[in-house]
């Protein structure tokens, strides 16, 4: 997976076409989600995912890839002269489970999305470990990245958990 999401960049900022993948991943037909992750001298550079498309996930991988890399609002454009210094990471995250009360939430295992007021915000489950965050801290960061108050988790928000397993160059 690591290898088409790199060809499938490479081939698209050399040539502007979209790789149409052929060989099946091994993976189960659908996933729950498949995020890409791309970082330069260890900074986040883009990171695109998808939710439950129930499309193969090569062509997830591929999409996510491409987007990740030319979409990313937070990002300028990666360029073919930026490929060589790129590291790419893949999660493939499990489906969706509704989180009954916040103690339910184990920093390092489970990734969170909030949905609240036509909002929803994703955070995978590595963030808070790289960032050295607790779980109030999880909580606050998620629904700030959903455009909410830090403390929006506390009311009538709808939270999901998920699990990722995740590949690193």
């Amino acid at each position: 997976m690591l290898q088409l999401a790199r060809q499938a960049l490479r081939d698209y900022l050399e040539t502007g076409v979209v790789l149409e993948p052929a060989d099946p991943s091994g993976l189960p037909d659908t996933v729950g989600g498949l995020f890409v992750t791309l970082r330069q001298q260890g900074q986040l550079r883009g990171c695109i995912g998808v939710l439950g498309t129930g499309e193969p996930p090569e062509r997830d991988v591929v999409r996510c890839s491409i987007s990740a890399a030319t979409e990313d609002p937070r990002f300028p454009a990666v360029t073919l002269a930026d490929l060589p210094q790129l590291k790419l990471e893949i999660s493939i995250l499990s489906t969706l489970h509704p989180v009954a009360a916040p103690q339910e939430i184990l920093v390092g295992r489970d990734g969170l999305q909030i949905e609240k007021e036509g909002r929803r915000g994703l955070l995978l489950p590595q963030v808070p470990v790289e960032q050295g965050w607790d779980r109030v801290q999880f909580l606050q960061e998620l629904c700030q990245k959903a455009g909410l108050p830090r403390d929006a988790w506390k009311t009538s928000a709808i939270l999901h958990r998920f699990t990722a397993q995740v590949f690193h160059e």
